[in-house]
């Protein structure tokens, strides 16, 4: 690539390694020694003059990380709706229930409770349950410091 695009040989090679950095970030793991373990993070910064190519060469090496990113957020959209679904369902059904026990005769209301007390519980449980939408590698806004919390690690890739 550093032929083809006229760059410095080191360009090419220092941007790849940030993108497998990006790729396998959080789920590689260097054992330093006994218990000392770190994560295989890269910390990098390319400067060149301008016109130098290098947002050719970034472009090149990018693009497959970027598809990847688009494709698990367009994955994650049908769980993430799915999950909202199965909430308004659990709700309704939680209110439904709580609306017959109140209704219910005094011979039926401890079943009736039960039930309703059930449906609140499982209503509860898919609150708690959320698809996770996937952290996007991107230049974050400079007061966006929640990614970072959030995730561990973080990717900045100019816009």
């Amino acid at each position: 690539m550093a032929t083809e695009t006229e760059t410095p040989v080191d360009l090419p090679g220092r941007i790849a390694l940030a993108a497998l950095s990006t790729a396998a970030g959080g789920r590689a793991e260097v054992e330093v020694r006994g218990r000392w373990h770190e994560p295989v993070n890269i910390f990098t910064v390319v400067a060149l003059p301008p016109g130098s190519r290098r947002s050719a060469v970034f472009s090149a090496i990018i693009r497959p990380l970027l598809d990847v990113e688009r494709d698990l957020a367009n994955d994650a959209k049908v769980a993430i709706a799915a999950a909202e679904l199965e909430r308004r369902i659990a709700t309704e059904r939680a209110e439904k229930a709580a609306r017959t026990a109140i209704g219910a005769d005094p011979l039926n209301a401890g079943q009736a409770i039960g039930l309703a007390t059930d449906a609140a519980m499982a209503a509860e449980s898919a609150d708690h349950r959320q698809a996770a939408q996937p952290v996007p590698a991107r230049k974050p806004h400079p007061t966006d410091r929640s990614c970072v919390g959030r995730i561990g690690r973080l990717t900045i890739l100019p816009q």
